[in-house]
């Protein structure tokens, strides 16, 4: 093993780590980066830094999924199929991703679908207010389909925003 790659690896990780956690395969694609910089081809030295940062919680899927999951809920509510599907391209396990976002997962508390979306349409409602009924309908089904809300969330949102007599109403 060369000493001198593995320290400059396990710098460069922890340099990685400081801005917010990180899944283990983004971990691992980072120093792979390095790696090849460096241009020497010593995957011994990758899998003793990986052991060593995740031996130091660094390097822990279900931990970043924990946090991705209430990040997603707090600052940019998000649908559960969008969060799984970040997850999924963060390189997080299925099985771990369906055991979080059951609704009786221990780790976490999951805040009901239809009070997400209710918050991440907050601040586009007062833009959304001088269009006619239907329009506003429209805007509200697709910004919350972006965002990885189901229909049934959706249709509840827009029955409780516009009241459940939209369709009957002329504007």
């Amino acid at each position: 093993m060369d000493f001198d790659l593995y320290e400059r690896l396990l710098s460069s990780a922890f340099h990685f780590v400081s801005f917010r956690p990180r899944s283990v395969r983004e971990i691992r694609l980072f120093l792979k980066k390095k790696i090849k910089t460096s241009s020497s081809e010593n995957d011994d030295t990758l899998e003793k830094v990986m052991t060593r940062l995740g031996e130091l919680e660094y390097a822990n899927d279900e931990k970043f999924a924990l946090w991705l999951i209430e990040s997603r809920q707090k600052h940019a509510p998000k649908g559960i199929r969008a969060i799984r599907q970040e997850l999924v391209q963060k390189g997080i396990d299925k099985d771990l991703i369906d055991s979080l976002l059951s609704e009786n997962s221990p780790d976490l508390h999951i805040t009901p679908q239809t009070d997400l979306a209710k918050i991440a349409i907050q601040k586009k409602l007062a833009v959304w207010g001088k269009y006619p009924t239907m329009i506003r309908k429209k805007k509200i089904y697709e910004f919350l389909s972006r965002r990885g809300f189901d229909g049934t969330t959706i249709s509840s949102v827009i029955d409780g925003v516009l009241g459940k007599d939209y369709n009957t109403s002329i504007e």
